[in-house]
């Protein structure tokens, strides 16, 4: 199974870990950051695709990857860490046009706490 992890930052990071649990699972990471928290954790060796958290950037790498599935992990503190107003719109905006604009299976992740 390929998987596609869109943000691999405080959440991106704990669902990356479970992922990596199974032997089966292919995981791809994107994340328009150099270091996201996966990474600068150790979770992952590398960012698989870097883009701007823009539909259609996304869209573009998940329909050359033609991954099984693709967790949107992306937060508004994972955006902004300055707590702007607004970003939560920003993010449920994406999430909403990313699971309009695929063919593929998209499910929004978020954890409190």
């Amino acid at each position: 199974m390929k998987v596609l992890v869109v943000g691999a930052g405080r959440i991106g990071s704990k669902v990356i870990k479970q992922l990596k649990k199974s032997t089966t699972i292919k995981l791809y990471a994107l994340d328009p950051r150099e270091n996201p928290q996966a990474l600068e954790q150790g979770i992952i060796e590398k960012i698989d695709f870097s883009a701007d958290l823009i539909p259609g950037e996304i869209i573009k790498i998940i329909n050359e990857l033609k991954p099984d599935l693709v967790l949107v992990t992306t937060s508004w503190e994972d955006i902004s860490k300055t707590g702007a107003q607004g970003m939560e719109v920003m993010v449920e905006s994406l999430n909403n046009e990313l699971e309009s604009g695929s063919e593929y299976p998209i499910i929004s992740v978020s954890r409190s706490g």
